[in-house]
């Protein structure tokens, strides 16, 4: 076999060409040196293979798209289980037993989003684009933009080609940075560029421009350290629309410093956005970059998770109304969400935990002292901040069994108008 973007030119013998076939058939009369001559034919043939979410998806290929039968290899590897591919400005297909729309070819240069009916992996083999040929063109605005390259490159080598302007904006479906020239790069959650992804580009130029992808490492932006903390489900692939926020943590009003401290952004009881307060070194603050699905004019709340004591709170004094693409707050100027002071001790005295500390498997007994309220909802949370035992009782009193794992546990209580008392609870 060839290395990658050599093939077979000819046997030779003596520097004498016996044949252009691959396949070379002789009888063996003694020794003899055959040689076999490639030549670099600046192509080179591979597979992309992609993890397609149930939902929506921001796709984009860096195997040559150019032409019908290019874009029938997408289909074909999509079958049935895809609803729609869908354009910035081309139109888009439908699957109605066959592909219908407006969509006739995609390119290397635009990202695609694509709406499956549940997970599947797809694998499209053809010729690997050629990131300096796929010149990519930036609008005033917002932009859907591919990237042609079948390997990883940091957000700062990536776009060196660029010269953006402060606080333009990249994203993709769960993470964005924006650009700030007095820090020297891209700041956020969105730290490298992803072979198969597909990104949106918010421009805040006057004028178009082009560049080029660069997959020449930098060396004079330090980047930025992300930790990320995941605590919530987060309802990603119903939505195909999201928007940005940048902010802060704020407890009675007062700035938090813990990257322990994780916001969620929901619609109703649905998580559609969660991030995690991240320490920027040039600021010296603990800055949330968020992420948000929703549709237009839908109310977004927040909840705040702590994972140093497992405890959540509802309700922040902030609600946003959703709009599509909506950037908010900056770095020098953070949005900042506010949350009440929870005192776990002080909400513990409307619950009664017997014994406390417990056995292993032992009966807990646990009830409501002086709560005007006919049913409860009893959830045991864990270090880690799970969620590991939840029933709901039509008293104020119920008897359940401690966790098996030694440890210290939050117990939460809600009542059935909604108010929520929190316990410590220790496992011996």
């Amino acid at each position: 076999d060839s290395n990658a973007g050599f093939s077979f030119e000819r046997w030779s013998y003596n520097g004498i060409t016996l044949s252009t076939n691959p396949t070379y058939t002789f009888t063996v009369e003694g020794n003899r040196d055959l040689v076999a001559n490639f030549v670099y034919s600046g192509s080179v043939y591979l597979t992309q293979t992609d993890c397609l979410n149930t939902g929506w998806n921001w796709w984009s290929s860096y195997i040559t798209m150019a032409t019908e039968e290019d874009f029938g290899l997408v289909k074909n590897a999509l079958g049935s289980n895809a609803s729609m591919i869908k354009s910035r400005s081309d139109g888009f297909v439908t699957y109605m037993g066959d592909w219908y729309g407006t969509l006739q070819t995609i390119n290397n240069k635009s990202m695609y989003m694509i709406n499956m009916n549940s997970e599947q992996t797809i694998e499209i083999t053809g010729l690997l684009a050629d990131m300096a040929m796929n010149l990519i063109t930036i609008s005033p605005g917002w932009n859907w933009i591919g990237f042609p390259s079948n390997v990883s490159v940091d957000i700062n080598s990536a776009l060196a080609n660029m010269t953006p302007k402060d606080a333009d904006l990249i994203k993709t479906r769960n993470a964005f940075a924006t650009y700030y020239s007095s820090l020297g790069g891209w700041f956020g959650t969105l730290t490298s560029l992803t072979p198969g992804m597909g990104y949106m580009y918010q421009s805040n130029s006057a004028e178009s421009f082009e560049f080029t992808y660069s997959t020449s490492s930098r060396s004079d932006q330090e980047p930025l350290e992300v930790h990320m903390l995941n605590h919530w489900d987060v309802s990603v692939g119903e939505y195909s629309d999201n928007a940005t926020l940048i902010g802060v943590i704020a407890i009675n009003s007062e700035e938090q410093r813990d990257e322990n401290l994780i916001v969620g952004a929901f619609i109703g009881d649905r998580c559609v956005g969660e991030a995690n307060a991240i320490y920027v070194g040039p600021f010296d603050r603990y800055l949330v970059f968020l992420t948000y699905f929703g549709n237009e004019n839908d109310e977004i709340t927040f909840r705040l998770y702590d994972e140093n004591s497992g405890i959540e709170t509802i309700g922040a004094d902030n609600s946003l109304v959703f709009h599509i693409n909506s950037m908010i707050g900056s770095v020098e100027d953070p949005y900042i969400i506010n949350f009440g002071v929870l005192n776990v001790e002080e909400f513990a005295k409307e619950i009664k935990l017997f014994p406390n500390p417990v056995k292993t498997l032992e009966k807990i007994h646990v009830s409501l002292n002086d709560v005007n309220t006919t049913s409860m909802k009893i959830e045991i949370i864990n270090a880690l901040g799970m969620v590991i035992y939840q029933h709901s009782y039509n008293t104020v009193v119920a008897d359940i069994k401690a966790p098996r794992i030694p440890g210290i546990y939050i117990v939460k209580v809600t009542e059935d108008n909604g108010n929520v008392y929190y316990g410590k609870l220790i496992v011996e």
